[in-house]
């Protein structure tokens, strides 16, 4: 189901909290909600036994909207460089826990005994970090082998 988007960023996010079904009230094909399957007695966020938010920008507004007011459990999929500023919500409860980025979607696959796109990035991403660890060398080997020896020619 996609909704699309609703305007209003943190407001939005807890008008939908509020009232899941009037404030998107068709999906992108037109479908009004109620007529969705999957959205049979989800009223309001207290409705959703999990929540996973994958984003690519903090999720305080997020945790704030759903987990301060309504108690869900939730998972964030981020960003590597995200982690740091998530790691307290954890620590405090407030997430139930963090997939780190790529590396993360890749470590999940593994447990879940199920390769798939996380773990071929991972590959480019080592081979890629290989690499610059070996131009680092070389870069290095060149520049101190044509350093000049000492003295001062005249």
């Amino acid at each position: 189901m996609n909704l699309g988007y609703i305007p209003g960023l943190e407001t939005a996010m807890a008008a939908f909290a509020k009232d899941v079904q009037g404030t998107g009230a068709a999906d992108m094909y037109g479908t009004p909600v109620s007529k969705l399957p999957v959205m049979s007695g989800l009223m309001t966020a207290k409705d959703f036994s999990l929540i996973i938010y994958n984003t690519g920008v903090d999720a305080g507004a997020m945790i704030r909207q759903y987990v301060s007011v309504y108690g869900n459990k939730m998972v964030v999929t981020a960003g590597m460089g995200w982690v740091t500023g998530l790691a307290p919500y954890v620590d405090s409860g407030q997430l139930a826990g963090i997939v780190p980025g790529v590396i993360g979607g890749a470590e999940y696959e593994l447990l879940m005994k199920s390769p798939g796109a996380g773990l071929g990035i991972t590959d480019g991403l080592t081979l890629g970090f290989l690499l610059l660890a070996i131009l680092a060398v070389v870069g290095n080997v060149t520049h101190y082998s044509k350093r000049p020896t000492g003295g001062v020619k005249s």
